[in-house]
């Protein structure tokens, strides 16, 4: 009834996506593995919510958090089309002028900014 192995196989992949995130040193995989945690997440909260609205709420965090994530994927972007590269190590080498580091920067804090969230951020 309580699902127990299954929100154990949730947590063990979130766990699994967390160190991919802080150990991938590509901004594409960074961001593949920083938004794949939305899907375990929407599980558990959908799943294994306390409250009467908790699919509401799954859906809720998933489109918020999804839609706040596409600031990053903008940045990525950009800095790909300006250095032709999304390795971090060629990226902190490369020169870069200091109005599209301000733009990935703004970029980069709205979508993070959101995920963890921050007030005024969150919803």
């Amino acid at each position: 009834k309580f699902l127990i192995k299954e929100f154990l196989l949730c947590l063990l992949f979130m766990e699994f996506l967390l160190i991919g995130v802080f150990s991938v040193l590509d901004l594409v995989g960074f961001y593949i593995l920083f938004e794949g945690i939305l899907i375990p997440m929407f599980l558990i909260i959908g799943i294994w919510g306390s409250r009467e609205e908790k699919v509401q709420a799954s859906y809720y965090f998933f489109f918020y958090t999804f839609i706040g994530s596409v600031f990053m994927l903008l940045a990525i972007f950009t800095l790909y089309g300006q250095t032709g590269t999304t390795d971090y190590q060629a990226l902190c080498c490369a020169s870069k002028d200091a109005e599209l580091q301000y733009w990935v920067f703004l970029g980069f804090f709205l979508s993070l900014a959101i995920k963890i969230p921050k007030i005024p951020f969150r919803i």
